[in-house]
């Protein structure tokens, strides 16, 4: 009997850098402070913001004592951005 394949979308990861080459994705960058905790240091750098939001979203429960809604997660989408 095959194993059932899960529904969830897997998030592919950068392929690892070889040197002398440039990488096709952009690493991408969030910050607390982005969102409006100005004194909250914390950032998060990834290749994907569907990946970078989960743990975001753990960030914002543990530290911040909050639970995303609709809106605060459009506006953590909107600052994330490429990491220059």
């Amino acid at each position: 009997m095959a194993n059932p394949v899960s529904s969830a979308t897997k998030v592919p990861k950068a392929p690892k850098q070889v040197p002398g080459e440039s990488l096709n994705y952009p690493k991408m960058r969030f910050r607390c402070a982005d969102v409006g905790y100005r004194k909250c240091p914390w950032q998060l750098e990834g290749y994907s913001a569907e990946a970078m939001l989960a743990t975001i979203k753990k960030h914002a429960a543990e530290v911040h004592h909050l639970e995303l809604k609709e809106q605060s997660i459009r506006n953590v989408r909107n600052a994330i951005h490429d990491a220059a």
